[in-house]
């Protein structure tokens, strides 16, 4: 019972996303900034499906976002990249994934600097991949190099 609650909040937050997706797009335009972070909110709730079909779903907004992000925003250009990451993670693809994390992790610091929040976030998410597959040297690298 339980599930089918979670399962029904998910669908009704991305009903409400695709609407609020389709007000930016109309409001604001294809390549504004609130048009771009509507298509990661899509992206994100898509992540949470597990499904192929969510995912599938997921790579689709975050590709349209990052073909608008790229070199126009930033920040929002290091938020669709970590979560390409997750897919890339989700998808078993764990190369892949710590590649995108440290891209973010670059792009977060060039738009945030290294003592952002944001940037503390993908640090600590980036850290934490690489102690999972025992790389603990290049964890301790990461984190000696913020510290100074």
């Amino acid at each position: 019972m339980q599930l089918c609650i979670t399962l029904l909040k998910s669908r009704f937050n991305y009903f409400q996303n695709v609407q609020n997706k389709n007000i930016c797009k109309h409001t604001y335009g294809e390549y504004s900034e609130r048009y771009v972070d509507a298509l990661l909110s899509l992206a994100s709730v898509n992540t949470d499906f597990s499904m192929k079909d969510g995912l599938d779903k997921a790579t689709r907004y975050l590709d349209e976002a990052y073909s608008i992000a790229h070199k126009r925003y930033p920040l929002l250009e290091a938020q669709i990249v970590n979560q390409q990451s997750v897919i890339a993670f989700r998808n078993k693809n764990y190369e892949q994934a710590k590649t995108l994390m440290m891209q973010a992790l670059s792009l977060c610091e060039l738009a945030e600097g290294k003592t952002s929040n944001n940037y503390e976030i993908l640090l600590s998410n980036t850290i934490d991949l690489y102690q999972m597959f025992g790389q603990y040297d290049e964890a301790i690298t990461l984190g000696q190099d913020f510290l100074e």
